[in-house]
């Protein structure tokens, strides 16, 4: 979970400092070092409201600062967007939890940030010696711009910029498909698997009188492929419930378009399919179900109950997790 940090993760997020320096140090690095980043400068970062922090079984193992305060030195460097951009400071990982994608987790959500706020750039420099922050950079397409020095720094800074897509859910659900254009895209074996068990399902009573008592428009964008056994059984399940109810619509978008469109405004660096947004009237999220319901992620042996679970039947454990967001409505 990445979450904004707060005043008592203070001590834990300097420890943490202490020992990426370290490291960086002894790898010849020294961006960071006993003068920089300070407790000062992690504290007004959480009285600002920019700091946030990747937290895992209750332990702090990284951290980001996004604001859009840019350093006086980019002044002289030829952006490609002169423009309110989101500016990336003081991005740390522990190191006995490198290699684990969190560096990745935490820059896609600094494009959610962005685009939440409707930034379209961001902007962020690294040493010139800090090697896997420049192959994180251009793994990641951010674009070399030029270079500054800071003061007290005998190195040079490389600067990059990442220029974000105007895309939108709405602009993703109107590109979309339909069921029916769905599924007949796929194989025939694809299609019959996904027409059988669409056939085959049935909803409890409660659960569609819930589902008819919605009297909103709701779209429901899905990203998937029809090859795939997750979506096969759940976008079935999808199908039934907006059957029932016709304020509820499917568009489904590829894979290929979710990776590429959805990542940075889910702020994730994986999607998985089935992903099945749930949108409001004015299309802004307000539910997210993920490749399977989580009483089927959270089973402690998938593989005793892998083939029920394909046949459809736990279907009603799909339905009840698309269909939380009524609870809140």
């Amino acid at each position: 979970m990445i979450r904004k940090a707060r005043t008592e993760d203070l001590n834990k997020i300097v420890l943490s400092t202490e020992l990426i320096v370290k490291e960086m140090n002894n790898l010849g690095n020294f961006q960071w070092d006993s003068n920089y980043p300070k407790k000062e400068d992690f504290e007004l970062d959480i009285q600002n409201g920019s700091l946030y922090v990747k937290e895992l079984e209750n332990n702090i193992i990284g951290f980001i600062c996004i604001d859009t305060n840019e350093p006086v030195e980019y002044k002289n460097i030829e952006w490609s967007k002169d423009e309110t951009s989101t500016i990336i400071h003081r991005l740390g990982v522990l190191p006995n939890m490198r290699k684990k994608g969190i560096a990745t987790e935490l820059l896609f959500f600094a494009e959610k940030i962005s685009l939440d706020k409707q930034i379209y750039s961001i902007k962020t420099d690294t040493n010139i010696l800090n090697t896997n922050m420049l192959a994180l950079f251009k793994k990641q397409d951010y674009k070399k711009i030029g270079s500054v020095s800071f003061q007290g720094v005998k190195e040079e800074f490389l600067c990059f910029e990442k220029l974000l897509p105007h895309i939108h859910f709405e602009d993703l659900y109107k590109v979309g498909v339909n069921f029916d254009i769905f599924i007949g895209s796929g194989f025939r074996s694809e299609r019959e698997r996904i027409t059988i068990l669409y056939q085959k399902l049935s909803l409890e009573p409660e659960i569609i009188e819930k589902i008819k008592s919605c009297t909103q428009k709701i779209f429901f964008l899905v990203t998937a492929e029809s090859w795939c056994p997750d979506v096969q059984i759940n976008i079935a399940v999808l199908r039934k419930i907006c059957e029932i109810n016709r304020n509820f619509d499917i568009s489904i978008i590829t894979k290929g378009r979710g990776e590429k469109f959805l990542k940075p405004l889910l702020g994730t660096n994986i999607i998985k399919i089935p992903t099945i947004l749930t949108l409001d009237n004015n299309y802004s999220l307000i539910n997210t179900f993920i490749e399977r319901p989580l009483t089927i992620k959270e089973h402690p042996s998938f593989e005793t109950i892998k083939i029920d679970y394909f046949k459809g039947k736990y279907a009603l454990d799909t339905a009840t997790e698309i269909l939380s967001f009524l609870d809140k409505m």
